[in-house]
């Protein structure tokens, strides 16, 4: 599987040139602008990125790649936190499932007892048991 890379770069000429060079070792995303990075690092995880450091509004200064090279951090710590977070609901859920297939495997062994306790009775399965009917205790 290939390594996701975001390339953020205004330049569209230049972004092609590097999807094109790199494209057989990375998954290339592009991101043109500040905005359209912060949203593709809020989104996903890139363990590589290029980044132009004069980008829009103002190609010609650093100031807007030094800001985002900054942010990008703690974006990548949020997007870390999401994960775990994310990691530690599934772990809970999947507690919840095996509790409730313990609850369910419990109760189908009560009714398969009720079902063998009681005379002229078949096994579960062999015969369904009339409606309107209850298992007592």
């Amino acid at each position: 599987m290939k390594k996701k890379l975001l390339v953020i770069e205004d330049e569209s000429a230049v972004a092609k040139q590097l999807r094109r060079g790199l494209n057989k070792e990375y998954h290339v995303s592009i991101a043109c602008d500040v905005t359209e990075a912060e949203r593709w690092l809020k989104t996903d995880s890139f363990p590589v990125a290029t980044l132009d450091l004069g980008l829009p509004p103002f190609p010609d200064n650093p100031s807007q790649g030094l800001s985002l090279l900054e942010r990008m951090h703690e974006l990548m710590i949020e997007l870390e936190d999401l994960e775990a977070r994310a990691q530690e609901v599934l772990a809970r859920i999947e507690a919840v499932e095996d509790v409730a297939q313990a609850l369910f495997d419990e109760w189908e062994e009560e009714l398969d007892q009720c079902h063998r306790q009681r005379p002229g009775r078949s096994a579960p399965g062999n015969s369904e048991r009339p409606r309107g009917t209850t298992i007592s205790s």
